[in-house]
């Protein structure tokens, strides 16, 4: 949930990351926006699914992640409304990075070249690395129109395809 404190700590970034989300409590006038591996349409080095297409291996660890092309219309116009608070702008459901690109096949008709490499739950790839579902209630009760992950992933595939031929 949204006011769950962050757990995180395996790496700087995470650790500062949790200490500003801890920080933006403070403002009662805000709403924190917490955006998880963003995905888009666009043939960018940034977006994940770009990057996800070139992997050669992949974990299969499920996921919350943002696509911004649903999240980003509803974070405007919660902003314009003065919602406030923390929010996960994830869409709702968890995936991983191997479902993702079944999916991206499955909608392009395009054979990717992957192997799922499994992680020991020791491994420290797992210390490095925050790999995480949000709950999305809030979210989902503020904004009925943000899509499952799956339908997205399903959108931003066929969209980047067409970038992409």
């Amino acid at each position: 949930m949204e006011s769950d404190t962050p757990t995180f700590i395996g790496n700087k970034y995470s650790v500062v990351k949790g200490f500003t989300d801890q920080n933006m409590n403070f403002f009662k006038n805000t709403l924190n926006a917490r955006i998880r591996l963003p995905i888009n349409d666009e043939d960018s080095p940034r977006n994940l699914l770009r990057k996800l297409i070139g992997f050669n291996k992949v974990v299969d660890i499920p996921n919350s992640i943002t696509y911004l092309p649903n999240c980003l219309p509803i974070l405007a116009d919660l902003a314009l409304k003065k919602e406030t608070g923390a929010l996960n702008l994830v869409n709702p459901g968890a995936i991983t990075f191997p479902k993702i690109l079944n999916i991206y096949e499955e909608e392009t008709g395009q054979r990717l070249n992957f192997e799922i490499e499994s992680v020991p739950k020791d491994s420290p790839a797992l210390k490095t690395r925050a790999h995480c579902t949000l709950d999305t209630s809030r979210l989902q009760s503020l904004a009925p129109t943000v899509i499952p992950i799956e339908k997205a992933i399903r959108k931003a595939s066929e969209n980047l395809a067409t970038h992409l031929s």
